[in-house]
């Protein structure tokens, strides 16, 4: 019974790794096919501003390259075993108070807001992967949002909830089951050439399962989407 159940795993595990493998060569196929395309513009660039311009775009181009080298590599680590946990016991506004300076890099217009319901509340987290969880929700409604953001937090019974709302366009109830997969592309209102990795939400949800907990989207009070993170308040980070 034992080895079957291990050979059902090692199955899906081959499975996940041809679909991750697949949709990785057509993620980078985009950005390479863009440097190249550049690279040959700039061979025939008759000025130095228009020559720049293309090695700027290039330049861009390996940016993305590298950022989506980077999360394929975090993804592919969190796609397997799950890591040492170190439990903390945080004050919920004071902890996402600090992560917030993170949270922009002076660019962007839109506001973001914290409502805690109870601004003593202490929850028990792994500190470093939820900040990248929460991290990889804020980013993703930065690119969605029109003005706001808020980022709200309060106790449900036995669970935490925290929840990343936007006032963008919002994502469609049949879309809301795929979001978390890797790469997914949505709509044109809220798709991948947005910008983002495509694997933010993917990450979202592996760190909020090891915390024993879930996460899904709903419509937003505004119409846009609304990202809800729930584990268990008493949560000690067991398997």
């Amino acid at each position: 019974m034992c080895s079957i159940k291990w050979l059902k795993k090692i199955q899906s595990l081959v499975e996940s790794n041809k679909s991750l493998v697949n949709a990785v060569s057509h993620e980078l196929r985009t950005p390479v096919s863009r440097i190249e395309f550049n690279i040959e513009l700039a061979r025939q660039s008759s000025g130095i501003e228009e020559r720049n311009r293309h090695l700027d775009h290039i330049e861009s181009s390996i940016d993305e390259l590298k950022a989506l080298i980077n999360e394929m590599l975090l993804y592919a680590r969190f796609d397997r075993d799950k890591p040492n946990f170190n439990m903390e016991s945080v004050n919920i506004y004071d902890w996402l108070n600090a992560e917030s300076k993170n949270w922009q890099n002076g660019e962007s217009n839109i506001k973001i807001q914290i409502e805690v319901a109870d601004k003593t509340r202490i929850v028990s987290i792994e500190r470093y992967y939820m900040s990248r969880a929460v991290g990889n929700l804020i980013r993703n409604a930065l690119v969605f949002a029109k003005t706001t953001i808020l980022v709200s937090a309060q106790t449900r019974g036995t669970s935490f909830t925290l929840s990343v709302a936007d006032d963008g366009p919002g994502i469609d109830y049949t879309d809301r089951s795929q979001v978390f997969e890797p790469f997914i592309r949505l709509d044109s209102s809220r798709n991948r050439d947005s910008g983002g990795t495509g694997l933010g939400l993917a990450i979202v949800k592996q760190i909020l399962a090891w915390h024993s907990g879930q996460v899904w989207v709903e419509e937003s009070e505004s119409g846009g989407a609304k990202f809800i993170a729930q584990w268990p308040t008493n949560h000690q980070g067991d398997s």
